[in-house]
């Protein structure tokens, strides 16, 4: 069985470094861009997950600001996130590592002709991302029309599938779907 992406713990280089940012701004609030690097610098190289150290490498964007990225331990590669797979999974490093390094895809690659991924997996993910939309809140009203109507059309086209009723029923009975 193939290991997908999904299944995997992944960190994002970008996600810690809006964190880093924030706690930046609230320490340091008054910091130069050079000190805002130098800073961010700081608490990266402090960063360990179960003794793992990660490398860094970084360009300077048009805003002045900085981008930074993970430098994957075995082939050297920039990447905005390593994954690491889970225990049960032989054959696989216990090391936050790149997506080629553990040979890695996303689940929509290696399901993309399968029809219950296209007609049942692919839209439920959809809707769920359309409910995340909706519980934050803070949306005009014409957007949140929009949404409704967008999660309302995909699930009525999703029902309509055969694959659809065939889930629900494998679902229902604890089948293998």
């Amino acid at each position: 069985m193939q290991l997908m992406a999904e299944q995997c713990s992944s960190i994002s280089c970008s996600d810690l470094q809006t964190n880093i940012r924030k706690m930046i701004r609230k320490d340091y609030p008054d910091s130069s861009i050079q000190e805002t690097f130098e800073h961010t610098q700081e608490e990266l190289n402090k960063f360990a997950i179960d003794g793992q150290h990660f490398e860094y490498s970084y360009y300077e964007n048009q805003l002045g600001g900085y981008r930074w990225f993970f430098v994957c331990s075995k082939c050297h590669t920039k990447v905005n996130k390593l994954f690491l797979p889970p225990q049960h999974f032989e054959g696989y490093e216990r090391l936050y590592l790149c997506k080629s390094c553990h040979h890695l895809k996303n689940e929509s690659v290696i399901k993309a002709n399968n029809n219950l991924y296209k007609t049942v997996l692919k839209p439920q993910r959809k809707l769920r991302a359309i409910e995340k939309k909706l519980e934050v809140g803070h949306l005009r009203p014409e957007k949140i029309k929009e949404l409704l109507d967008e999660y309302e059309s995909i699930e009525r086209a999703m029902r309509e599938t055969p694959e659809y009723r065939l889930y629900l029923f494998k679902k229902k009975r604890n089948l293998n779907v």
